[in-house]
């Protein structure tokens, strides 16, 4: 039977090895970076396609990490544009790998793709 946090077989919540990284960073009382959501990016996101996929995963993870973490929360989906919305600011200031690919006036679209791809189309 395959573990109800990550879905893998072999191992339960107990000994899963995202909680149990998830509790790591509790320990040293901080938040995982933004990179450990959507991965470790080494150059600038070509298109919007390979910048969708990036999001989806991040922010399936990001839920996941809410769901498990001591905050235990179960952020509305709708919620969670708030959180992508932060991802392209850090980004913004940091290394401008994805930030310049979404237009402003098509942001709230984009993260109800990214929501309605992560959430409802499975």
């Amino acid at each position: 039977m395959p573990c109800s946090v990550c879905g893998k077989a072999g191992h339960n919540i107990r000994t899963c090895p995202f909680v149990k990284e998830v509790k790591s960073f509790e320990e040293e009382d901080e938040s995982p970076p933004d990179q450990w959501f959507y991965g470790e990016l080494t150059e600038p996101v070509k298109d919007i396609d390979t910048l969708t996929n990036i999001m989806v995963d991040g922010i399936q993870k990001f839920k996941k990490y809410l769901q498990v973490s001591e905050l235990e929360e179960d952020c509305d989906t709708k919620e969670l544009g708030s959180t992508i919305d932060l991802w392209f600011e850090h980004d913004s200031s940091r290394n401008n790998y994805f930030d310049n690919i979404v237009k402003e006036d098509e942001f709230s679209k984009f993260c109800d793709d990214i929501i309605s791809k992560a959430f409802n189309d499975k």
